[in-house]
């Protein structure tokens, strides 16, 4: 995605204020790998919450957050 240097990215579940340039795809990759290195660290919801929460202190949409939290721990079923 990078070296396709589009000047416009819409992240999944971005909200009107978020960044819509480079630093969206650079915000998404941090957010993404440090869902996976917690997916391998903790044993529920909402310790993937909380931690998550540390590292980006700014997110808008909480209840994504949760909802992937319930999903990435086993505690809800996707699909």
């Amino acid at each position: 995605m990078k070296a396709l240097d589009a000047s416009l990215i819409i992240p999944g579940h971005a909200d009107s204020e978020s960044s819509f340039d480079s630093q969206a795809l650079d915000f998404s990759i941090a957010y993404i790998e440090v869902a996976i290195k917690l997916k391998k660290e903790v044993k529920d919801s909402a310790t993937f919450v909380a931690k998550m929460k540390e590292k980006f202190p700014n997110l808008r949409n909480e209840g994504v957050l949760e909802l992937s939290a319930k999903v990435l721990t086993g505690e809800m079923p996707w699909g």
